[in-house]
C-alpha cells in the first residue's frame, strides 16, 4: 500500500503507529487514489509489533487467518483498475508472455 501511495504522490506516515496502521493507510489510498480495500481483511492481516518480537503470543490459527487476509487484500489490489493504472503509468506491471 505504501508503494501505491508513493507512486500516486499521496503523503503518508512512514513510521510510528499510523505508519503501520493498515486501515489508516487504506483510507489514504481510497481518498487519494480511489482504491478501496476491505477494512475487515486489513484488520485481520494486522499484527502487533509485540507478536513480531515474541513479546505477545499468537496462535497458528491467527497466523493462518492473517495470511489469508493478506492474500485477499493482494487480490483486491490486483483486481483494482486504479491500482493497475498507477502501476502501468510507472512501468511496474508484468508483461504477459
Amino acid at each position: 500500500m505504501k508503494g501505491l501511495l508513493a507512486i500516486a504522490g499521496i503523503s503518508f506516515p512512514t513510521s510510528g503507529p499510523k505508519g503501520h496502521d493498515l486501515v489508516h493507510l487504506a483510507k489514504l489510498l481510497e481518498q487519494g487514489a480511489s482504491i478501496a480495500l476491505d477494512h475487515s481483511d486489513l484488520r485481520a492481516a494486522s499484527c502487533s509489533p509485540r507478536v513480531r518480537y515474541g513479546e505477545e503470543p499468537s496462535t497458528e490459527a491467527h497466523a493462518l487467518e492473517a495470511n489469508h487476509a493478506v492474500l485477499r487484500v493482494l487480490l483486491q489490489l490486483a483486481e483494482a483498475p486504479r491500482a493497475a493504472g498507477l502501476l502501468s503509468k510507472h512501468g511496474l506491471t508484468s508483461q504477459s508472455p
